[in-house]
């Protein structure tokens, strides 16, 4: 009984920490529909799970766009890249792409006339493209590919989850984690103080039960002697009367 009211103080302290948090969760479950275009064939896609994506959107009649494509399947040709990297496209000529592309705005607050190509690798936006920005597209999936802050930003907006992109919201799971863990213990350790609390009593009340018995005993031996000097004395008595008769 006691260890089930120790298991059950614990599961209480737990519940009440984890369940807002799993509500917060819960709710971010809504998925943006959108429609992606692969605009060239050579487009390998990379199974490497440490491989970075970069989203582009794009118009089909921008030549700034066609360039970065052909830029890209050339650098998916590069051994040294093929795997790093994968490649969504988003044509901007539909409309739930545009859309999508107002809200990667928002997030990255652009301030620019909205031209393309735009494409986004991780949590680092790019506008335009020209023989400047290739180093920098490589340095950027260099500096991402396999990296513990790599950021996916677009999939967290089409996936309805930008709070879990923020470091506050890391720290806020942080500090939930170690919130129940400390909790958990303390708990442990009223429910163990309890519990050794009634142990003593019932180890006193033992004792206390101990030394009635004792006490008890001692006095019926006490007894059972004086019964046993009591008949002596009284055999002790009929013997001399019987030689006083003789």
């Amino acid at each position: 009984m006691k260890k089930f009211s120790k298991l059950l103080c614990v599961i209480m302290m737990a519940i009440v920490l984890v369940v807002p948090f799993a509500n917060v969760n819960a709710a971010k479950t809504t998925k943006k529909t959108t429609t992606t275009t692969t605009t060239a064939s050579t487009y390998a896609v990379s199974n490497d799970e440490k491989a970075v994506t970069i989203y582009v959107f794009y118009s089909p009649t921008c030549p700034h766009c066609q360039d970065l494509h052909e830029f890209l399947s050339e650098l998916k040709e590069d051994k040294d890249y093929k795997d790093k990297f994968n490649v969504k496209d988003y044509s901007v000529a539909e409309s739930l792409n545009l859309e999508l592309l107002d809200e990667v705005h928002d997030y990255f607050k652009y301030s620019g006339n909205g031209g393309v190509p735009y494409y986004v690798i991780g949590d680092e936006p790019f506008e335009g493209f020209g023989d400047s920005t290739k180093a920098e597209i490589k340095k950027t999936i260099d500096d991402m590919y396999g990296s513990k802050n790599y950021k996916d930003v677009v999939n967290a907006i089409i996936n309805d989850e930008v709070a879990s992109l923020s470091d506050d919201a890391n720290n806020v799971i942080g500090m939930v984690v170690l919130g129940l863990c400390v909790v958990i213990i303390i708990a442990l350790i009223i429910c163990s103080s309890k519990n050794k609390y009634y142990e003593d009593d019932e180890n006193d009340e033992d004792e206390g039960e101990t030394e009635t018995k004792v006490e008890e005993v001692k006095e019926t031996k006490v007894s059972e002697k004086k019964i046993a000097t009591k008949k002596s004395s009284a055999k002790k008595g009929t013997s001399k009367t019987k030689n006083a008769k003789k």
